[in-house]
């Protein structure tokens, strides 16, 4: 799927872990939506078990229970 020139997949699933993704965009970037009252270190190691699956380098989780919108930014840890 595409908005305008981005591309985007939708509910992705990482091999055979189970794991699915809630969004890889234009294959550079895993998106992650949340709606919990609070981001948890377990979000943070979620996203980065994703990261290095996919050798993916970048990682936004939004939570959208906050006020405000305040995207994370979660850089791959190389192993």
């Amino acid at each position: 799927m595409s908005v305008g020139s981005l591309l985007y997949k939708r509910e992705v699933r990482i091999g055979d872990s189970g794991n699915i993704l809630d969004f890889i965009v234009d294959k550079k970037i895993i998106l992650e939506l949340k709606a919990t009252r609070l981001i948890t270190r377990e979000y943070y190691r979620q996203i980065q078990n994703y990261l290095q699956q996919t050798e993916i380098h970048l990682g936004i989780l939004v939570n959208f229970r906050d006020k405000y919108l305040k995207p994370i930014r979660i850089i791959r840890i190389h192993s």
